[in-house]
């Protein structure tokens, strides 16, 4: 939910509401800023391309805060992210014009 700086999460079978978390904002690890590209690993942990804090957060599925995979100066306005069968998240960093491989967080 790019403008509310937050990411809802829905029952994929009926798209029953289950939970939403973030919100706007630049001082903790749990508020976004613009989030834009999310993905879900096989443990059905959340990754969050938060934008405008050019950071990749993890969460675990309720929406707890796990850590922070990258940011600034390594990303800058990250929009996309996906994790391979492998284990590695792969960042597209807009703002470096480039692709970014993760093994864990910073």
């Amino acid at each position: 939910d790019y403008t509310n700086h937050r990411v809802q999460k829905f029952r994929l079978s009926d798209g029953a509401f289950l939970c939403a978390f973030g919100s706007f904002g630049t001082r903790f690890p749990t508020q976004l800023k613009n989030p834009y590209g999310v993905c879900v690993d096989g443990a059905d942990n959340i990754f969050v391309a938060d934008t405008e804090n050019s950071a990749v957060k993890q969460f675990r599925s309720d929406g707890t805060f796990v850590c922070v995979v990258g940011e600034p100066p390594q990303l800058f306005e990250p929009n996309g992210v996906c994790v391979t069968r492998a284990g590695s998240l792969f960042v597209t960093d807009s703002g470096h014009c480039r692709l970014v491989e993760f093994r864990s967080c910073v």
